[in-house]
């Protein structure tokens, strides 16, 4: 293999538990494991989510504590991670798809069972979302009338320093 050792890649993927129910999966990981972050109300959610220090991919989310709102405004702000929602509910589960989690648990699935579903939505690389190609067609006229008027302005101040 070469004189230079393999060197694996950093481990760096978190995944953040909200919530009573979602904290059952801690220390189940297999070696290679994710770094968990546990989030006890709304807006610490929000905050692990959020902070540039952290590369959070996954969020699983205690519905019961937390309700379906909060999956609802998660998967607006973080449209690219997935959400995991446990809830005791079948009218829950599937307010919870519908509000856009990835998949929606009953809160007695193992531990065993949703750390692994958690270890697979890692692993999925993150689709990007396809471009309007209207938008892009509208930004690059935005940036032809841009370089245009910026050359104009740059004329007519040229033009005033020769006079």
């Amino acid at each position: 293999m070469g004189m230079y050792p393999q060197l694996e890649p950093e481990w760096v993927d978190e995944v953040l538990l909200a919530g009573p129910a979602a904290l059952s999966i801690s220390g189940k990981f297999p070696a290679r494991t994710p770094k968990l972050v546990s989030a006890s109300a709304i807006e610490p959610t929000f905050d692990a989510a959020a902070s540039r220090r952290t590369d959070v991919r996954v969020i699983v989310v205690d519905v019961d504590a937390f309700g379906v709102s909060l999956i609802r405004d998660l998967h607006t702000v973080f449209p690219s991670m997935k959400i995991v929602a446990l809830t005791s509910g079948p009218k829950q589960m599937i307010a919870s798809l519908k509000a856009g989690a990835a998949i929606a648990l009953p809160r007695s699935t193992p531990a065993s069972v949703l750390t692994r579903l958690v270890t697979r939505l890692l692993a999925k690389p993150v689709k990007a979302k396809p471009v309007n190609p209207l938008a892009l067609a509208y930004l690059n006229r935005l940036s032809d009338f841009l370089f245009i008027a910026v050359r104009a302005a740059m004329n007519r101040k040229s033009d005033s320093l020769l006079r």
